[in-house]
Parts: C-alpha cells; sequence; structure tokens
C-alpha cells in the first residue's frame, strides 16, 4: 500500500514539475526598470516584458537590492482618483489597462550649443546627441522640452562660453527625434538677440515644432482632449518673452481654461545646483494651480528637485538636465524625464525615468544601481520636502 503512493505521489510530482516549467518558459522575459515602490524599507519596482504567445504584456515586480521578488499588477475601471506621492511612488502604473490615456512627456534642459553642437559638427551626425536613446522621445502624445539654445544660420563652433547657439539643422533631428514642442521662456533664447529669435522660431515651424514662452499660449488636442501650454522666465528675462509676472499668469491662465480643457505651465526659475526649490518657485506654482493650472514643470537649476502634490495638482520644480555639457559633477549628470499620464481632463499617474548624461551631451537610461539610486533621492528629497512643509 505504501509503495503503491510512494509511486502516485512521485508521478504527481514528476507531473506537476513539468507543467512549471513548461509555465514558466512559456514567458520570455527582459528587464526594463521603469519605476520604484514607495517603502520604508525603499523596495523598487520595475516594469518587465513579457512575451506570452506573442502577446506583449507589461507586469510589474517587487526588487529589493535588484533581485525580484514577485509580481504585481492592478487592473484599471477607468476612473481617474486624486493623484498623491504614494500613487506615484507606489510602483504600480494606475493607467495600465485603461482606455484613452494621453501621455505628456517632459524632461530637463535641452542645451543644443557649445559642447554639444562641436561634438555633433565633429562627428558629422545630428542624431549624435540621441545615439544612446533612439526612439525614446517618440514615446509619447506629445513631447515638451525647454530649449536652451537659439538655433541660428551661423553659429560660431565654441567649447566656451556662456553664449549659446546650435547649428540650424539641429531643429530638424529634434523633429525627428519625437520633440513635438519647446518652451523659449528661458534665459539663453536671447543671445544672439532678436534676430536669434527669430531664426530659431523659424527653423522650428518649418520642422513642425511648436513653440510658447513668447507672449503666446500653444494648443494641442488630443484625442478629443485640448491641451494647453504656456511657459514663463524668472531668471534674466526680456520681451518678447514671456516673463514670470502674476497678473500676466493669472490672465493667461484665464484665457488658456476658457479655451481648452488642461492647462500645463512649464517654468524657467529657481536657484542652479540646488534640489531646493526657492520661496519663489513653491509661491508662482502655487500660485498657479490656485488660479487654474493642471500641471507645473519646472527646469533651470540643471538638479531634479521635488515632485509637490498641491490641491490635487502636481508640481514638478525641476527635471535636471536632458541634453547639456557640464561633464564637472554628478548631479548634473542626472536628470528626470516625467510621463504625465492623463485620464479624464486629470493627471491619473506620472512615471519618473532617470537619464545619465555620458560624452558631453548623451544622454542613457543608466544602469540599475545608478538608476536606482536617482529615483530613491527622488522619492526622498519629495517627502522630506512634503514633511517640512507641514511642519
Amino acid at each position: 500500500m505504501n509503495s503503491k503512493l510512494d509511486t502516485a505521489l512521485t508521478v504527481f510530482a514528476v507531473a506537476f514539475g513539468l507543467f512549471l516549467i513548461v509555465g514558466i518558459n512559456s514567458y520570455a522575459y527582459q528587464d526594463e526598470i521603469v519605476t520604484f515602490a514607495k517603502t520604508a524599507g525603499h523596495t523598487v519596482a520595475i516594469y518587465l516584458n513579457l512575451t506570452e504567445s506573442n502577446d506583449k504584456q507589461l507586469a510589474k515586480s517587487n526588487i529589493t537590492d535588484d533581485k525580484v521578488l514577485g509580481i504585481q499588477s492592478k487592473s484599471s475601471n477607468n476612473k481617474t482618483e486624486p493623484i498623491t506621492l504614494d500613487k506615484i511612488f507606489d510602483g504600480i502604473d494606475n493607467t495600465a489597462n485603461s482606455k484613452n490615456v494621453i501621455t505628456i512627456m517632459a524632461t530637463g534642459d535641452v542645451m543644443l550649443g557649445r559642447s554639444v553642437n562641436y561634438m555633433t559638427l565633429k562627428n558629422k551626425d545630428f542624431e549624435w546627441p540621441y545615439k544612446n536613446m533612439k526612439t525614446f522621445l517618440n514615446n509619447a502624445d506629445l513631447t515638451f522640452i525647454n530649449l536652451e539654445t537659439p538655433i541660428t544660420e551661423k553659429c560660431k563652433v565654441t567649447n566656451e562660453g556662456m553664449m549659446f547657439c546650435a547649428d540650424k539643422n539641429h531643429a530638424k533631428e529634434l523633429s525627428n527625434q519625437g520633440i513635438d514642442l519647446v518652451s523659449l521662456a528661458n534665459n539663453h533664447t536671447l543671445n544672439h538677440g532678436r534676430s536669434g529669435l527669430n531664426q530659431t522660431i523659424q527653423y522650428l515651424t518649418d520642422s513642425n515644432i511648436g513653440y510658447t514662452g513668447v507672449q503666446n499660449i500653444y494648443y494641442k488636442t488630443i484625442n478629443n482632449t485640448k491641451f494647453a501650454f504656456l511657459g514663463y522666465d524668472g531668471i534674466e528675462c526680456y520681451e518678447p518673452l514671456s516673463c514670470i509676472d502674476k497678473s500676466k499668469i493669472k490672465k493667461d491662465i484665464q484665457t488658456a481654461k476658457n479655451n481648452s480643457d488642461v492647462v500645463i505651465i512649464m517654468y524657467h526659475w529657481g536657484t542652479e545646483y540646488t534640489h531646493n526649490p526657492t520661496s519663489q518657485q513653491i509661491d508662482i506654482a502655487h500660485y498657479s494651480i490656485d488660479n487654474g493650472a493642471d500641471l507645473i514643470l519646472g527646469n533651470h537649476p540643471h538638479w531634479y528637485q521635488p515632485v509637490e502634490i498641491y490641491k490635487n495638482k502636481l508640481i514638478m520644480y525641476s527635471h535636471g538636465n536632458l541634453i547639456f555639457d557640464q561633464m564637472w559633477s554628478e548631479k548634473t549628470k542626472e536628470g528626470i524625464v516625467g510621463k504625465y499620464k492623463f485620464m479624464n481632463n486629470q493627471l491619473a499617474d506620472v512615471e519618473f525615468i532617470p537619464i545619465y548624461i555620458e560624452n558631453y551631451g548623451q544622454p542613457k537610461i543608466p544602469p540599475k544601481t545608478k538608476y536606482n539610486n536617482i529615483i530613491r533621492n527622488l522619492e526622498k528629497i519629495s517627502y522630506n520636502f512634503k514633511d517640512e512643509k507641514t511642519r
């Protein structure tokens, strides 16, 4: 009797083992780190690309110290709940199974002059800055950057100085890489005067790239949702750029709200080389939301800065750098790309993706350890900022 039982158990164990092997091998795994979970022990969440019967699916996995622990998933009922820090850093894409999700991608500063322009021309390849991130900036319904460089016909090639310019062919390549919209409201746009600004606008327009931040509002309808984009500069701002001024901001937001469903503002502001927003940044961000803005995006400090949730609206005080030649410190080589996901005219979730710049202007998605460290620090400074404001 015991012998028959042992035989039956052995057969069952072998059959079950074969079942597990077949089931596991039906999936093809490829790691792709995307976002991180908020826990006391800094457990990290990653995306895994899974393929089953040629049907690609997305799942998530908790890892600690880069070791996979298990799979998470969450279905969606297309209901948009208020955005929170916990929701952003929980490692779950709340829009993964939803319909009619609109993704707006925003990046850190893009500076195509100085050493970036030099290296591009030296290599005779205007795709040079994007070599390590091909197709990445195309992965959104609209990609919005702060263009920190006038694009001019007769740009002097140099590795030095603070007067930026980029060869005219950079505009076409921006379009090739998926850039849809730029803010020109920054302290380098007028480096070559009105002529440089006019040339920049013309080359952008010829490349089918929109612009804002020059006394204008840019409108774009995506999947029946109309977005309004504004840009303002608070660093050495001169007309005809849109300068940070509360009365103008309030008036512009009201105009934008009357003609769109979602209002997004990119500010050029703050103090360079710090993770801490200034009192002016905080005041202007809150004022903008009080008057109807739906999403605030920041740049200029060259370091990424905290995420804040204010009245159920998100403020990203600074994305850091995306393309820049500031190779003299680790922090200036780091940046954050935000994928802001909208449903029902509201921000439903955000995916933050770190980048790391090499070789005087070539960003890439960094290896796991570096990737983890950047996201953990963004999470840390965001919660610290929240805690300081509630004291």
